[in-house]
C-alpha cells in the first residue's frame, strides 16, 4: 500500500511510499522502509530489518542481525540475537543488548543500559549513563562508571575498575591494578592485590590494605586502619585514627601513634617509636633510640638500648634502665628503680622511692638513700654517702647497726662484734701469758744474778792462786746455781771464768783483772 510500495514474497506486507517487504512473511511499514529478512518487521521511515526474524522500529532504525531488535531513531542491532533500544542505540555484538540514547553494546553477550553507556568487552555490562565496560566479563554500574579490566567491577558514579579482577565501589572509587578492591567515595587501590575501604582511602603498595576515611597504605604488605592512618613502611601496620607506621615491619596502634623506625612498635594514644627495634607502649610513651623500650604513660626511653618502665619514667643514658613513677636513669648504664628514683652517675644504681645515685659506679638502696661520691654505697632508708669507695648504712643524724654478720674468713672480710670480742679475749690472754713468761724470766735472771754474785764473793775471799767457788740465788720463786774458777796470774793480774744456770736458762762470763 503506497506509492511504489512492494511486497514481493509470500505473506508479505509493504505499507508506505517506497516501502519494500521482500522476505518471506516480512512486513515493511513506513516510507522507504525495508523488510528483507525472513519473518522480518521494519516500522518507520527508512527502517531496515534485514536479518531473519529481525525487528526494526523507528526512523532510520536498522536490525541486520538474525533475531535482532532495533527500537529507536537511528538505532542499530547488527549482531545476531542483539537488541538496541533508544535513539542511536547500537547492539553490534552477538547476543548483545544496548538500551538508552547513544548506548553501545559491541561485545559478545554484552549489555549497555543508559544514555551513552558502552559495553565492549565479552560478556560485559555497562549500567548507567556514560558508563563503560570494556574488559572481558566486566561490569560498570553508575554514571560514568568504568570497568576496563578483565572480570572487573565498577559500581558508583565515576567509579573506575581498570585492573584484572578489580572491584571499585563508590563515587569516583578507583581499583587500578590486578586483584584490587576500592570501596568508598574516592577510594583508590592501585597496588597489586591492594584493598582500600573508606572515603578517600588509598592503598598503593603491593598486597596493602587501607581501611578508614583518608587511610593510606603505601608500603608493600602494609595495613592502615583508621581515619587518616598511614602505613608506608614495608609490612607495616597502622591502627587508629592518624596512626603512622613508616618503618619497615613497624606497628603503630592507637590514636596518633607513630612507629617510624624499622621493626619499631608504638602502642597507645600519641605513642612514638622512632628508631630501629624501638618499642613505645602507653599514652604518650616515647622510644627514640635504637633498641629502646618505653612502657607507661609518658615514659621516655631516649638512650641506646635503654628501658623506661612506669608513668613518666625517663631512661636517657646509654643502656639505662628506669622503672617506677618518674624514675630517671640518665647516666650511662645506670639503673633507677622506684618512684622518683634517680640514677645520674655512670654505672650507678638507685633502688627505692626517691633514692639517688649521682656518683659514678655508686649505689643507693632504700627510700631516700643518696650516694653522691664515686664508688660510694648508701644502704637503707635515708642513708647518705659522700665519700668515695665507702659504704654507709645511715646518716650523720640516723646511724645504724649491722646485724647477723657471719664470721669473716679472709683477710679482707669484715669482722662481726663476736669475732672482735673473741679476738680481744685472745689478745688479752696472749698478753697475760707473755707478761707471766716475762715475769718468770725476770725472776730467773734475778736468781742467776744472785747466784753469780754469791759465787764471786765467795771466790774473792780465797788467797790461793787457783780458786773455785759456787753460789745459789733466789728471786720471785725461781732459783739458780752458779759456779766459777779464778786464777791468780801474778801479784797484779787475775783471770776469772764463771756461769749461772736455772732449769731452762743459763748465762756465762769471762773476766781479767790487773792492778798497779
Amino acid at each position: 500500500v503506497g506509492t511504489r510500495a512492494r511486497a514481493s514474497d509470500e505473506e508479505t506486507v509493504a505499507l508506505g511510499a517506497d516501502s519494500v517487504a521482500s522476505g518471506f512473511h516480512s512486513s515493511a511499514l513506513g516510507q522507504q522502509s525495508l523488510a528483507s529478512g525472513r519473518g522480518a518487521t521494519a516500522v518507520g521511515w527508512r527502517a531496515v530489518a534485514s536479518g531473519d526474524l529481525s525487528t526494526a522500529t523507528g526512523n532510520d532504525a536498522i536490525a541486520s542481525g538474525a533475531n535482532s531488535t532495533a527500537n529507536g531513531r537511528s538505532s542499530r542491532a547488527t549482531g545476531d540475537n542483539s537488541t538496541a533500544v533508544g535513539q542511536d542505540a547500537q547492539a553490534t555484538g552477538v547476543n548483545s543488548t544496548a538500551v538508552g540514547q547513544g548506548s553501545r553494546a559491541t561485545g559478545e553477550d554484552a549489555t549497555a543500559l543508559g544514555q551513552g553507556a558502552v559495553a565492549s568487552g565479552f560478556h560485559s555490562s555497562a549500567l548507567g549513563a556514560q558508563s563503560v565496560a570494556s574488559g572481558r566479563g566486566a561490569t560498570a554500574t553508575g554514571w560514568q562508571a568504568q570497568a576496563t579490566g578483565e572480570l572487573s567491577t565498577a559500581t558508583g558514579n565515576a567509579a573506575v575498575a581498570s585492573g584484572t579482577n578489580s572491584t571499585a565501589t563508590g563515587r569516583a572509587a578507583q581499583a587500578t591494578n590486578v586483584n584490587t578492591t576500592a570501596t568508598g567515595q574516592g577510594a583508590v587501590a592501585s597496588g597489586e592485590d591492594a584493598t582500600a575501604t573508606g572515603q578517600g582511602a588509598v592503598s598503593s603498595g603491593f598486597h596493602s590494605t587501607a581501611t578508614g576515611a583518608l587511610a593510606s597504605a603505601s608500603g608493600r604488605g602494609a595495613t592502615a586502619t583508621g581515619w587518616q592512618s598511614i602505613a608506608s613502611g614495608e609490612l607495616s601496620t597502622a591502627t587508629g585514627n592518624a596512626a603512622v607506621a613508616s618503618g619497615a615491619n613497624s606497628t603503630a596502634t592507637g590514636r596518633a601513634a607513630s612507629a617510624t623506625g624499622a621493626n619499631s612498635t608504638a602502642t597507645g594514644q600519641g605513642a612514638a617509636a622512632s628508631s630501629i627495634n624501638s618499642t613505645a607502649l602507653g599514652q604518650g610513651a616515647v622510644a627514640s633510640d635504637e633498641d629502646a623500650l618505653a612502657v607507661g604513660q609518658g615514659a621516655q626511653a631516649t638512650g641506646f638500648h635503654s628501658t623506661a618502665s612506669g608513668t613518666q619514667a625517663v631512661a636517657s643514658g646509654r643502656g639505662g634502665t628506669a622503672s617506677g613513677w618518674q624514675a630517671q636513669a640518665t647516666g650511662s648504664l645506670s639503673t633507677a628503680m622506684g618512684n622518683s628514683a634517680i640514677a645520674s652517675g655512670a654505672n650507678s644504681t638507685a633502688v627505692g622511692r626517691a633514692a639517688s645515685a649521682s656518683g659514678s659506679d655508686s649505689v643507693a638502696l632504700g627510700a631516700g638513700a643518696s650516694a653522691t661520691a664515686s664508688g660510694s654505697v648508701a644502704l637503707g632508708n635515708g642513708s647518705t654517702n659522700d665519700r668515695a669507695n665507702t659504704v654507709s648504712v645511715g646518716s650523720a643524724s640516723n646511724q645504724r647497726q649491722i646485724t647477723n654478720v657471719a664470721n669473716g674468713t679472709a683477710r679482707t672480710d669484715a669482722a662481726n662484734f663476736g669475732q672482735l670480742t673473741d679476738g680481744l679475749d685472745d689478745l688479752r690472754g696472749y698478753v697475760d701469758t707473755r707478761f707471766d713468761e716475762t715475769d718468770q724470766r725476770i725472776d730467773k735472771f734475778g736468781a742467776m744474778n744472785a747466784a753469780m754474785s754469791t759465787m764471786l764473793a765467795s771466790a774473792s775471799g780465797v788467797q790461793s792462786d787457783n780458786r773455785i767457788a759456787a753460789g745459789v740465788g733466789f728471786s720471785g720463786g725461781e732459783s739458780a746455781f752458779a759456779v766459777g774458777y779464778q786464777r791468780k796470774l801474778s801479784e797484779r793480774a787475775t783471770f776469772t771464768l764463771g756461769g749461772s744456770f736455772t732449769n731452762d736458762e743459763s748465762s756465762a762470763g769471762l773476766g781479767f783483772g790487773y792492778g798497779w
